[in-house]
């Protein structure tokens, strides 16, 4: 599509990176397609009406790993086995298999040790004023998932910061110069 765009009563635009799919009085969705990331921003009339991969957007963070059929569950191969989409014509995807690994079990002690080093930086400045607004523990978490399978330097690296710079932007505490602070970003 050429954007912007009108579909219905959805728009379509790019800003920067960004694909923003917006519906008036309801959602908003951006889609950076190089790493993937994908934010959606809803109307506080959906609270409670919601399901799948993103929760249910009820508040209550216990109860998100509901699955498909109503089962909550902490298992979380399950939990995202559930939620899988056929398309149609495509193969099917391949279920995540019970006793899911971390992608960090089968990376040797000196790159764990880097990956661990790099995804630290984190709890320290300029990230660290930002902590009582928006946890890091979940973002180091995915950092260390995401420098396992793709090496401990890199892009990779900055979307990582990227993304918890991001989530303290939108959580009214953006953080001012950070990348001065990151040599590789």
């Amino acid at each position: 599509l050429q954007l912007p765009h009108h579909i219905h009563d959805l728009q379509l635009v790019q800003i920067s990176q960004y694909v923003l799919v917006t519906q008036q009085q309801g959602f908003t969705l951006a889609w950076e397609g190089l790493s993937g990331s994908v934010y959606i921003k809803l109307s506080p009339e959906f609270v409670g009406r919601t399901c799948g991969l993103c929760g249910n957007f009820n508040a209550d963070i216990q109860d998100d790993l509901k699955t498909s059929y109503g089962l909550l569950t902490q298992n979380v191969e399950m939990f995202g086995n559930s939620w899988m989409e056929m398309e149609p014509h495509q193969d099917r995807c391949p279920l995540v298999p019970s006793a899911f690994s971390s992608p960090c079990a089968h990376v040797d002690s000196e790159n764990l040790l880097k990956v661990e080093e790099v995804c630290a930086v984190l709890l320290d400045l300029p990230f660290q004023s930002c902590h009582d607004f928006v946890s890091p523990l979940s973002y180091m978490a995915s950092c260390s998932n995401d420098l396992c399978m793709s090496g401990p330097s890199g892009d990779v690296v900055c979307q990582v910061f990227s993304e918890y710079a991001r989530a303290c932007a939108h959580a009214d505490h953006p953080l001012h110069n950070w990348r001065q602070h990151i040599p590789q970003c």
